[in-house]
């Protein structure tokens, strides 16, 4: 017998045997070295961790009926191999101290749409090699800071959609060399600090989400601490003007605040700004000042759902030195536009916008 068909005959034999032992009310498949198992809108079969296929490495528990999760629970259970664990929307409410101890090849968790008011803050301590944690929608009311300090891995964070009021970084974020994206929107955090970013001053953090966080001021030094800051979206809050922002931003969403004017000096040091979304932000004209010239990478503008009425053709004379290839004004009350508005748009290549005629 031939080393491909020892190899092939390897694959099948694993793949008899990992049917053989797949959990009720779960499928399990097998690539001949990793096992997946998922258990999907099973609340009845799958009320707690069931018994895993030997090799194991990812686990979707998604729509059941699975309350706590009690101390080693995973690595009895033959997950001592796991790589991904996927728990959303089940019913959990408690996750006892050593839940995932011993699984230390663990790199992804995602426990999202879950009942956890609190946590006890050593839950998730023994994943030491941990990249990826998201908590979204989970009624969090604050960040476990005590687990986080231990994941020296830590890539992604998302902890969107929860109960969180204030932004709490630790120190320990300082050696996180790794940790490129935060996630908290959706929280109630009214306000920030002007030190909140600060024990990230020294990471490369490159995506922060502040979404629908009710943010009502920021200061104007709030982000000089993430000066590596490439993706900054502060979408549906209460803002009504903005802060200095980190030069090296490539994507800035605002749109659905309250700044009602372009605050052009704002955008002045933003060399590298590729992507600009302003809509919603109750703007009557349309005009970028000079402080736009240096905004020369600028390919994508949206300015839709705004109170624009009328556009002039000194509104876009500042972009002409841009890169903009679509501009977007849908939904603006247009009721007229001056003959050569857009003529200094030289790499133009796609214009949406409603005109309103009586």
């Amino acid at each position: 017998m031939g080393l491909w068909e020892i190899v092939v005959t390897s694959i099948i034999v694993f793949q008899i045997t990992c049917g053989r032992n797949c959990p009720t009310g779960c499928t399990c498949e097998s690539d001949g070295f990793n096992i997946s198992v998922k258990c999907m809108n099973e609340p009845y079969y799958v009320t707690n961790i069931p018994k895993m296929p030997q090799n194991t490495a990812y686990l979707k528990i998604l729509q059941c009926n699975i309350q706590f999760l009690t101390d080693n629970i995973f690595y009895y259970n033959g997950g001592e191999n796991l790589y991904e664990i996927d728990f959303n929307e089940n019913r959990l409410q408690l996750i006892f101290r050593n839940a995932f101890n011993n699984l230390k090849k663990l790199v992804k968790l995602n426990i999202a749409h879950s009942f956890l008011h609190s946590l006890i803050g050593t839950e998730f301590s023994h994943l030491s090699n941990l990249k990826s944690l998201r908590i979204p929608t989970s009624q969090l009311q604050e960040i476990p800071l005590q687990s986080i300090c231990k994941m020296k891995h830590i890539q992604i964070m998302i902890l969107s959609m929860n109960e969180i009021k204030r932004l709490e970084l630790d120190e320990c974020f300082q050696q996180f060399e790794d940790f490129y994206h935060l996630d908290v929107s959706g929280n109630p955090l009214h306000n920030l600090l002007h030190t909140a970013f600060l024990p990230l001053e020294d990471i490369r953090l490159s995506y922060l989400m502040l979404d629908d966080c009710k943010l009502q001021d920021l200061e104007d030094n709030i982000f000089i601490y993430v000066k590596h800051l490439r993706v900054l979206s502060l979408r549906n809050n209460k803002l009504e003007r903005l802060p200095q922002l980190p030069a090296g931003l490539h994507t800035l969403q605002v749109s659905g605040n309250n700044l009602k004017v372009i605050y052009d000096e704002v955008y002045g040091k933003l060399n590298y700004l590729q992507f600009l979304k302003i809509d919603k932000i109750s703007i009557r004209r349309a005009y970028f000042g000079d402080h736009f010239k240096n905004v020369s990478r600028l390919t994508l503008l949206t300015l839709q759902h705004n109170a624009l009425n009328k556009l002039f053709k000194s509104d876009f004379l500042n972009l002409e030195f841009t890169n903009i290839t679509t501009l977007k004004m849908d939904y603006c009350h247009l009721t007229s536009i001056e003959a050569g508005t857009f003529q200094k748009l030289h790499h133009l290549k796609y214009l949406s916008f409603t005109l309103i005629k009586f």
